[in-house]
């Protein structure tokens, strides 16, 4: 334990002393001996990385990462490598090497260090191989990028399957300005979405982080002042539904206003916990005049009333086809299968002649006959 102090305490103080000035408050909560090391947490106070989170729990595996990771105030050290064997890295290399052939001159140079730089953050050799292999590009980035990337994600506090994941559905991320990402991360926090939920939510749609600042802002202006959403429920609706931000602006207010004022569903925490942004708009009007048709839905008069009790609008759209067509229309899986084939072509002729973007629309219509949605 006294060695494991001393070692962290001793890389704390160099990193407090460079150009970037952090405080390290070390605190030890465990000593589990094993294979690798021991693990610990480390409270890390950074004013400029933290602003509005100063107090960031990071969990680390290994001593030796811990004392990499505070080295040269917070950034990765170019020593990095001799925390693993060069069997260690050169294992991975080869896994590579037989997947991706043309690897020459600095591409070596270049897999090598992401080779460092993802096992820094706790990537096995199978999740790096995949990574690069899905993405042979990353192999022409400079040396700059993939740091700045690397700390970038590292500064989040990401865990090791959410590192793989982001680079495996977001590999542009590497060649995206720093700046862009830090201003999304700005609007995430600013919408109240805290430490932790922040990550899972970046996980579940990498690309909330590369998508244009000016696009993330108009999403957020259309869903606030458009769509008269509250603040706490654009936070939920961008947790629940991170694919929003890529969405044309025009086509989700029309979304929202086929709930609104079609079904006559006027409370806004029902679309919230419905998910209504997670669908298109083709799979909400095929199922609700499924269920107008089969007598299973009426829409509310101005008190809000109807002679018949509606299902809830998260049964109607956010529950797969089986248990729709069974559990909520009481019908079939065939017979609604049967319906949705009427319904496009009924939908595609109506909208010709109606207020629908149809040029939008029509690809919604025809990748969504009978979609498999599983919850």
């Amino acid at each position: 334990m006294s060695r494991l102090l001393s070692h962290l305490q001793r890389y704390a103080r160099h990193a407090n002393s460079v150009q970037y000035q952090r405080t390290f408050n070390i605190r030890v909560k465990k000593w589990k001996p094993t294979i690798q090391a021991a693990q610990a947490y480390i409270t890390v106070t950074s004013s400029q990385y933290f602003k509005r989170n100063p107090s960031v729990i990071i969990t680390a595996y290994n001593w030796k990462l811990c004392r990499e990771r505070m080295s040269v105030g917070g950034y990765f050290s170019t020593s990095s490598s001799l925390l693993y064997s060069s069997k260690s890295v050169e294992d991975v290399m080869k896994c590579i090497e037989t997947e991706i052939s043309e690897i020459k001159g600095k591409m070596i140079e270049t897999l090598r260090l992401w080779i460092v730089r993802l096992l820094d953050m706790g990537l096995d050799k199978h999740q790096i191989s995949a990574v690069i292999c899905k993405s042979p590009d990353m192999l022409k980035t400079s040396h700059q990028k993939i740091n700045d990337c690397t700390m970038f994600l590292f500064n989040l506090v990401f865990k090791p399957h959410e590192v793989y994941r982001i680079l495996t559905l977001a590999p542009d991320i590497v060649n995206t300005e720093i700046s862009q990402l830090d201003n999304n991360i700005k609007l995430l926090r600013k919408l109240g979405i805290q430490d932790g939920t922040l990550q899972k939510t970046i996980a579940s749609c990498p690309t909330i982080l590369i998508v244009k600042t000016k696009q993330f802002k108009l999403i957020l202006k259309t869903l606030k002042e458009r769509c008269q959403f509250s603040k706490e429920q654009v936070c939920k609706i961008i947790q629940t539904c991170p694919t929003v931000v890529h969405e044309d602006a025009y086509k989700m207010e029309v979304k929202f206003q086929y709930v609104y004022f079609t079904m006559g569903i006027q409370d806004p925490k029902s679309q919230v916990i419905a998910r209504v942004f997670k669908h298109n708009l083709f799979h909400i009007r095929k199922r609700h005049e499924f269920l107008e048709r089969m007598g299973l839905y009426e829409r509310p008069d101005k008190k809000g009333m109807t002679q018949i009790e509606n299902p809830s609008l998260k049964q109607i759209i956010d529950t797969t086809n089986e248990r729709f067509a069974v559990k909520i229309a009481k019908s079939s899986v065939e017979d609604f299968q049967a319906f949705s084939n009427v319904f496009v072509n009924e939908v595609y002729h109506a909208d010709r002649n109606s207020d629908y973007d149809s040029d939008d629309y029509d690809s919604d219509i025809y990748n969504n006959v009978y979609d498999n949605t599983n919850i």
